[in-house]
């Protein structure tokens, strides 16, 4: 009986020792009050329970971190021994973890320094594969005279884009001493051709409107017969003070207006007049505003006087003529359309003996047969 009331006893001190050493200010490890005793203790679900004699030598130490119980007998030694392992081990790898940061660090670096690497040769690769603006702008040169010679729309013809495209291919050759075949060009198609310094819609349509301008059916009826006579009588008097010391302001102004108001009566007319009809009543007046901008130019002279226009028997003269004095065609006026057909067909005729007779014959001494005329 007291030997079980010993043991009872021992089991209280213990647990007690055990509710005592899990208080917050304990150490980390302390040792087992039963030891004290003589009396060493197994840890069994965190409660102690006296068995057989201690191995002496060792002492049962209490782990807060290990279920806040108390676990078998332990060698200070051992523990000592094993911090100090894992306070190397810890070390190592810190020393480890820094280590292959920095060369995470120099990695990157070292990728930045083949991005822009890869960069540079990009760019470079780009400059040197990218055409330059002036070969784009050579070859759309290029492509502009082969469309020109390969049949282009009609409206391309009539509106002088072919011919002056032509006309430039034409230069081109000359300039490098390439000489040109004999293309006679009558001369009633010659006169018809309208030509521009590149300011103005052209001198044919000022020469035109200055004699008498051509109205056309849908505008001869009698509603706009005043109207046709002051405008008329007004593009007479402009082009006499043109040939001279230029428009003045108020023959300018009344010829606007006369003009502005036929172009407001004929969109009120649209419902009077056929599709067709309407159609050539605006393009006159488009015509008529042309030409009032032309005579208002200080080169409408130029135009009336007959210094510059079309000149020449052939294709070659023609276009030595208008580069001479840095003219262009001009589109084409009502019934001139198929004096540009034959002109576009003779230049293209022209072009073409110009390349044969440049695979033929050696290259010659560049000249220039532009010189500008008096």
């Amino acid at each position: 009986m007291s030997r079980i009331l010993s043991r009872s006893a021992v089991g209280s001190l213990a647990l007690a020792a055990v509710f005592a050493l899990a208080t917050p200010a304990s150490a980390q490890f302390r040792v087992n009050p039963a030891v004290l005793n003589n009396q060493p203790a197994l840890v069994t679900g965190g409660f102690a329970a006296p068995v057989g004699v201690a191995a002496p030598g060792f002492s049962p130490v209490y782990n807060p971190f290990w279920g806040g119980g108390w676990y078998g007998p332990m060698d200070p030694t051992y523990g000592a021994l094993t911090g100090l392992a894992n306070l190397t081990t810890a070390n190592a790898q810190a020393q480890v973890t820094l280590q292959q940061s920095r060369l995470l660090n120099e990695q990157a670096k070292q990728s930045q320094i083949d991005t822009r690497r890869d960069l540079i040769n990009q760019v470079r690769w780009e400059y040197d594969t990218t055409p330059s603006l002036e070969t784009q702008r050579e070859r759309d040169r290029a492509m502009a005279v082969r469309r020109s010679l390969n049949d282009p729309p009609l409206s391309e013809i009539t509106s002088g884009s072919a011919l002056n495209t032509l006309m430039e291919q034409i230069r081109r050759n000359q300039l490098a001493g390439v000489p040109g075949p004999l293309v006679p060009l009558a001369p009633n198609i010659v006169s018809q051709l309208n030509v521009t310094s590149g300011t103005t819609a052209g001198g044919s349509q000022v020469t035109r409107s200055a004699e008498e301008p051509r109205w056309p059916l849908p505008l001869q009826a009698p509603r706009w017969k005043d109207l046709r006579e002051v405008i008329n009588t007004t593009l007479a008097t402009a082009a006499n003070e043109a040939r001279g010391s230029g428009i003045t302001f108020e023959t300018d102004k009344k010829l606007k207006d006369a003009i502005k108001q036929l172009d407001q009566e004929t969109d009120d007319a649209v419902a009077e007049l056929s599709p067709s009809d309407f159609v050539q009543a605006r393009r006159f007046v488009r015509q008529l505003q042309d030409s009032t901008r032309t005579l208002a130019d200080p080169n409408a002279s130029m135009y009336l006087t007959g210094k510059w226009k079309a000149q020449g028997s052939n294709v070659g003269e023609v276009v030595q003529n208008l580069l001479g004095q840095g003219l262009r065609f001009a589109a084409a006026l009502p019934g001139e359309e198929a004096a540009y057909r034959v002109m576009h067909t003779s230049m293209v005729a022209y072009v073409g003996s110009q390349a044969q007779l440049t695979t033929q014959a050696p290259p010659r001494a560049p000249t220039n047969p532009y010189q500008p005329q008096p």
